[in-house]
């Protein structure tokens, strides 16, 4: 007969839980680039990368965020176009997918496809 698992989460009987008290827990990150009236490429950091959501403003012609590729897994995130332009979020390497300037679009940044692969129809953003 399976043993009852008593901690953090609590008892279900018949299943053994892991100890989630010292557990990493997720915090929203953000990170933003002012492209200074520029329109080169946002090749992020591995810093910012750690980031969950994306704000980019001030460009004067379409410009890319290029974001490391993930060594495992994905992540989801977000980003906000605000450059007045065009935006093309992609891995280096990737072919990525464009975001309309005024925008916020979903994306999850995969170690599988090597790029950023959009989730959501993009969204249009009100302040």
């Amino acid at each position: 007969m399976a043993q009852q698992q008593r901690g953090f989460w609590g008892s279900i009987k018949g299943v053994k839980l892991p100890d989630c008290q010292n557990a990493a827990v997720a915090v929203h990150k953000e990170a933003s680039h002012n492209y200074g009236g520029a329109a080169a490429d946002w090749v992020v950091n591995a810093d910012d990368a750690s980031a969950t959501f994306f704000i980019v403003s001030n460009a004067n012609g379409a410009v890319n965020m290029v974001l490391p590729v993930p060594t495992y897994g994905g992540k989801i995130c977000a980003v906000y176009n605000n450059s007045g332009h065009a935006l093309l979020v992609k891995c280096l390497g990737g072919t990525g997918f464009s975001v309309t300037n005024g925008d916020v679009a979903t994306f999850v940044v995969s170690a599988a496809e090597a790029d950023a692969i959009q989730l959501s129809a993009v969204l249009a953003f009100a302040v």
